[in-house]
Formats: structure tokens, sequence, C-alpha cells
């Protein structure tokens, strides 16, 4: 569920950065100041965006169970010899 969520975001990121990258560059070019509320509401969307998104990862990564991490090495290992 989390996974979909997460890809649902990185979809809508990636609208909001086309939206700024092709839309307002063509608004600019035709009106030059009016379009700046736009890209200051399409900028401030992107970083609400990409806070959620990192909030998601965050949770998924604490939702992970952690394995206990044994090393093979030191399991296997041959006793050290005392002089």
């Amino acid at each position: 569920m989390r996974r979909s969520r997460l890809g649902a975001f990185e979809m809508f990121e990636r609208s909001a950065l086309i939206s700024i990258f092709l839309t307002q560059f063509f608004s600019f070019y035709k009106e030059q100041f009016s379009p700046l509320a736009g890209l200051l509401l399409h900028l401030l969307i992107l970083v609400a965006v990409r806070f959620v998104m990192e909030q998601e990862r965050v949770a998924a990564r604490q939702a992970t169970p952690q394995r206990p991490s044994t090393s093979v090495t030191s399991r296997w290992a041959a006793p050290a010899a005392n002089s």
C-alpha cells in the first residue's frame, strides 16, 4: 500500500516539474511578471510533495523489520592462539 502511495507522489512530483519547466516557461515568455504567482504556487506544491514523499519513505523504513547483522567471518573464524 505504501509503495503505491509513494509511486503516486512521485508521479505528482513529475507533473509539477513538467508544469514548472514547460508551462511556466511559456507563461513568462508571453507575460513577463504576472505568472510569478503561479510559479510560486507550483514551487510550494513541489516542496510539499517532496516533504510528504520523504515522510512516506521514513514510515516505510520503520515498518520494515530489521534483521540483526551477523558477521559470517566471526562465526567461522578459527580461535586465536594464545602464547
